[in-house]
């Protein structure tokens, strides 16, 4: 067999598209599935095949969706050039998936567009790891202000009767805070222990070793926005009893 007769072969198609990682399809100008693999059919919940033939109104559970990837087939084959789309996909569970997915119009022997190919890849981790760092940086965003607020409060509240006790005090008062925010940033959940807090804090008076003092209780979990003001409360307590 020629390398011409192996390549126009179905069977050595069909072998490609299934190498190929994620869905890979081809659709006619009225959105019928002319061929797809099994990445295609585990994309559309059509695991089993069945496929052919049938539109993404016809195979995707939600038919808003269904009916968003139609039309930018439209719009592609319209176009008559390749494009590339995001899609979101909904399973009858009702989970949701993300889909980047290149696109390309399709033409027979006399020239017309007669559909489009298609190659999507699973992006739904991707887009969640987005969100998540989208959302840390809002958190650490709103923290650095909620702290920006706090020095100055500090600063503008500390009151000595000369230069070096202001300066004592004030960094005194921001290390509390540096001490704060660094059981915060350990932490890094909704909600910090008050006994870490408070060893963080009394650290200097040496706790653990000699005893002079004590931590007992029920365990206390703090909301972050309460873990602030509570360790400048102990460390001013804590700096007038070692006085």
């Amino acid at each position: 067999m020629q390398l011409g007769e192996i390549t126009a072969s179905p069977a050595f198609l069909r072998e490609v598209i299934e190498a190929v990682p994620g869905a890979v399809y081809a659709k006619d100008c009225e959105g019928r599935i002319l061929l797809g693999n099994a990445g295609f059919g585990e994309a559309v919940g059509w695991r089993n095949g069945d496929f052919l033939g049938k539109t993404d109104l016809e195979l995707l559970a939600d038919q808003q969706l269904a009916q968003a990837v139609m039309d930018n087939d439209r719009l592609i084959i319209a176009g008559g050039q390749r494009r590339q789309v995001e899609e979101q996909l909904r399973d009858e569970a009702g989970g949701t998936s993300y889909w980047l997915s290149t696109k390309a119009p399709f033409t027979d022997d006399s020239g017309k567009v007669a559909g489009l190919v298609g190659v999507s890849i699973n992006i739904t981790e991707r887009k969640r790891l987005e969100e998540r760092e989208k959302l840390l940086a809002m958190e650490v965003e709103h923290r650095n202000k909620n702290l920006l607020g706090l020095m100055q409060s500090v600063v503008r509240l500390t009151h000595a009767t000369t230069t070096g006790e202001l300066r004592e005090a004030v960094a005194g008062r921001l290390e509390a805070l540096g001490r704060a925010q660094r059981v915060l940033t350990r932490e890094r959940r909704p909600h910090v222990e008050l006994r870490d807090l408070l060893l963080e804090e009394l650290a200097a008076y040496d706790v653990d070793a000699s005893g002079r003092l004590r931590l007992e209780g029920p365990p206390v979990a703090l909301k972050v926005a309460a873990a602030q003001p509570l360790t400048m409360a102990v460390h001013e307590l804590a700096t007038n009893a070692g006085k």
